[in-house]
Order: C-alpha cells, then sequence, then structure tokens
C-alpha cells in the first residue's frame, strides 16, 4: 500500500536526520553555535532583566529548603526549575528572548547557513548543490519554508 512506502520514506529521512545531526554535533559546530546563542542571549538587556527576575525568586525557594546530608538535589533542582518557569513575568521574558534569538533573520543570516555548509559537507555537495536538491526534493523544510507554509 501506498501508506507503507511513506512510512519507509518517514523513517528513512528521521535515520538520515539523525546521522546529520550526529555529523553536526561531532564536528563541534552544534557547540559552536549554542556559544554563538548564549553570547547573543547574555548580550541582550532583557537578559539581565531576567537574571534580575530569577535571584530574588530562587533565593526565595532555596531559602525554603531544609539543607541536609540525604538532600536530593537533582528533585530541588527540579523543583526549583519547575517553579521558576511556573511563574508568569519569567515565562514571558523567557519568550521575549528566545523570540529575538531565533528570529527568522538571525536564523536566515546566522544559524541556517552553517547548517546548510555543514549539511553539504555530510552529502558531499556544494552549498549550491545543496539548495538545487531541496528545490527539486524537499525533504526537510527549511525554517523559511515552514514560515511560508504557515503563512497559507
Amino acid at each position: 500500500s501506498s501508506g507503507h512506502g511513506s512510512h519507509s520514506s518517514s523513517s528513512a529521512n528521521r535515520r538520515l536526520a539523525k546521522e546529520i545531526i550526529q555529523s553536526v554535533k561531532s564536528s563541534g559546530l552544534f557547540d559552536e553555535l549554542r556559544r554563538d546563542c548564549a553570547a547573543k542571549l547574555e548580550s541582550r538587556s532583557g537578559y539581565s532583566r531576567l537574571i534580575n527576575q530569577l535571584k530574588p525568586l530562587t533565593k526565595k525557594h532555596l531559602d525554603r529548603v531544609v539543607w541536609e546530608p540525604g538532600l536530593n538535589k537533582v528533585a530541588t533542582r527540579e523543583r526549583l526549575r519547575r517553579r521558576l518557569l511556573d511563574t508568569p513575568a519569567v515565562q514571558s521574558m523567557l519568550d521575549d528572548l528566545l523570540d529575538q534569538l531565533l528570529s527568522h533573520n538571525a536564523v536566515q543570516t546566522s544559524i541556517q547557513p552553517r547548517v546548510d555548509r555543514a549539511i553539504a559537507d555530510y552529502a558531499g555537495v556544494t552549498p549550491e548543490e545543496l539548495r538545487q536538491m531541496r528545490r527539486q526534493l524537499p525533504l526537510l523544510p527549511t525554517p523559511n519554508e515552514q514560515q511560508q507554509q504557515q503563512q497559507q
């Protein structure tokens, strides 16, 4: 049946995506992108406002924790994380920062070209050949293509 073929194709696409992601990670590009994103994030004025919001919330939460030798630090950290993320002001600031960081323009000018180069290297083609292949057989939509699809 045709459903089986699409499942097989979907499975192959997922496998290919995992291999490319592993290649991006092992080449160091993932860490490089993460460092660049963190540096951009930390340079935003909203970041310092977020930190200023988090410090007293964190202190208030940790002041209530009874410190003892058997304290489950992982569970304590998880409760703190949940509490911070459940704070509407924190959630709003995080959303704004992520929107800025991952804006269409930032992705198109900084992240996408580097990822495309890594994919092209993995496939043994030039970035231009990769763009031509995408136009002929779009396996995975680019962020630009996703945005265009959402607008339709």
